[in-house]
């Protein structure tokens, strides 16, 4: 911020072998109109030139603005956005407030992702990179079209309201290599019917709001349904304020919540792969019978086969 509001400032160049870029280092110098930035900044967080006649320039000629690799600006995206895949991050706000953005897919090149990035934005859906570490605060915060994410495995972490006031998500699978959650990460979420927790010792604050959908806990029974491990901090938070909870080592195969598996839950999977029924994220995992990571016509049989006693178990 060192920079910031010298109104008086036209050009700047930036020294060769400086790395990072202050945060809102130049914003908001009002006639800075050049810019000289060496190959060797590549540590771009916030919005360091916003509010500058050279940022509004470079808007107003590219739909993205990407400095060194790293995307600092796709505000103007419309629809379908893919993401190059020579981009090395995604910095703060890069596209918050986008309201004409419906998808974006973003290449496993991307290894950051600063907060706010998709903040407000009109996306239905986002394609998140394998090898991003952390879901950072505010990333998705009142993505009002959003219904579902599929977190990478390789996420340990999930920040400050990432999903906070997504009134369309439905459903989410928290990945076993996610070790924590931000108390607020889900804060209003209205109709997330489901979630599923992979990490049976995720760190789950049990004074939160975590999947508080606008009353406290001690006021309100939450209905939705949490998918986990026996013995998990999952189960653990269900029990606590009353979630229903569906344990996904002892439940596989039974896909109508009866206690059984039967030729019922064929029909409810058999249906579910014609198109007909929707199942959710953690019944897909409770019909993935065969552990081959998906459902299909294989777990079908399979549960078929177990309910005529022709196999003895389900699952791994």
């Amino acid at each position: 911020m060192a920079f910031q509001y010298c109104t008086s400032l036209t050009s700047v160049q930036l020294p060769e072998g400086m790395v990072h870029l202050g945060e809102y280092a130049f914003s908001s110098c009002t006639a800075l109109s050049e810019v000289t930035i060496p190959e060797s900044v590549t540590d771009i967080p916030g919005k360091p030139f916003w509010n500058t006649p050279w940022m509004e320039a470079r808007m107003a000629e590219e739909t993205l603005v990407i400095i060194n690799h790293v995307l600092i600006d796709g505000t103007n995206a419309q629809g379908d956005l893919v993401i190059p895949d020579d981009i090395a991050a995604i910095g703060t706000a890069a596209f918050a407030g986008d309201k004409a953005l419906t998808s974006v897919y973003v290449p496993d090149s991307v290894t950051s992702i600063g907060q706010d990035a998709f903040g407000e934005t009109g996306i239905r859906e986002v394609r998140l990179p394998e090898g991003l570490t952390e879901l950072a605060p505010y990333l998705f915060y009142h993505c009002d079209s959003l219904t579902s994410v599929d977190i990478p495995e390789t996420v340990t972490f999930i920040g400050l309201q990432a999903f906070a006031f997504c009134g369309a998500l439905r459903e989410l699978v928290i990945p076993a290599g996610v070790e924590q959650a931000d108390p607020n990460a889900f804060h209003m979420c209205g109709v997330l019917d489901s979630i599923v927790f992979l990490n049976p010792d995720m760190v789950m604050d049990p004074y939160s709001t975590f999947l508080d959908n606008g009353q406290y806990k001690t006021e309100f029974l939450h209905e939705n349904v949490i998918y986990g491990y026996t013995g998990s901090t999952a189960q653990a938070y269900a029990e606590t304020f009353g979630n229903p909870f569906i344990a996904l080592d002892t439940s596989a195969g039974d896909l109508d919540g009866s206690g059984t598996v039967d030729l019922l839950d064929v029909i409810h999977l058999n249906r579910s792969l014609l198109g007909v029924e929707e199942l959710d994220a953690g019944k897909r995992i409770l019909a993935d019978v065969d552990g081959s990571g998906k459902t299909d016509a294989s777990d079908s049989l399979l549960i078929l086969r177990y309910t005529v006693s022709l196999v003895d178990h389900l699952g791994k």
